[in-house]
């Protein structure tokens, strides 16, 4: 797609349609073709981002880490395989390589195994906990 109308991109800034009237960047924002406006994102109860879209009359909820791996590929340009179920079924997951899962930039984003994933979590916990080990809390 052309650069969407009333749209100040972002440098190397790409868009795809993902959905019916509804193109996401890879830069981790929507646009909708009905309003002309970058749509609002909302953090789901674990802190990821999705947009909430209109298709066909229905509600649609998409989280925007997993559309923009999907259409664009990960920082390695890895795509989630089509039509082979969930990512979760796939044992796969969508690690966010700065630990913001408000960062949702293609650059940002890394396909990995789930164990993987849980892996680089934990670990990145460990050397924060070690790290403050033995400090007070500063009221």
């Amino acid at each position: 797609m052309k650069t969407p109308v009333k749209v100040r991109n972002l440098p190397h800034e790409q868009w795809v349609e993902a959905y019916q009237g509804y193109y996401v960047s890879n830069m981790g924002r929507w646009y909708s073709e009905r309003t002309e406006k970058v749509l609002k994102q909302e953090p789901n109860s674990s802190g990821y981002y999705r947009v909430s879209l209109w298709v066909d009359g229905k509600q649609v909820r998409a989280f925007t880490h997993i559309k923009v791996v999907e259409l664009f590929g990960d920082c390695n340009g890895t795509r989630i395989p089509e039509n082979n179920g969930t990512l979760r079924e796939l044992h796969l997951s969508i690690d966010h390589l700065n630990r913001d899962k408000r960062n949702n930039r293609q650059s940002n984003l890394e396909l990995v195994s789930h164990r993987e994933n849980c892996a680089r979590k934990y670990k990145i916990f460990n050397f924060k906990e070690a790290k403050n080990y033995g400090k007070r809390k500063q009221n």
